[in-house]
């Protein structure tokens, strides 16, 4: 069951949410919140699973472009010499 502290965090945590998807782009997701069941039968209060969905989706685009860029100019840099001293 629910404790009285996430009752009185939820404001908080629903501005903090709000104020996070507007840095990433998302003014455009209306957040639904509710207190689910999670995996090991415990409750939180968290978004729909939608809206959970939304934005994973949209974070994980231009993770992938990052990342393909990260690879690509790694790809590009000549490849490291490792100098071995032989004797003092």
């Amino acid at each position: 069951m629910w404790e009285l502290t996430s009752v009185v965090r939820t404001p908080l945590l629903g501005r903090m949410d709000r104020a996070v998807l507007n840095v990433y782009g998302c003014t455009d997701i209306q957040a639904v919140y509710d207190f689910r069941v999670q995996l090991d039968e415990s409750e939180r209060y968290t978004w729909s699973e939608d809206i959970r969905d939304e934005v994973l989706a949209r974070l994980l685009e231009p993770n992938q472009r990052r990342a393909a860029e990260e690879r690509a100019q790694v790809a590009a840099e000549p490849p490291k010499v490792k100098r071995i001293r032989i004797g003092v």
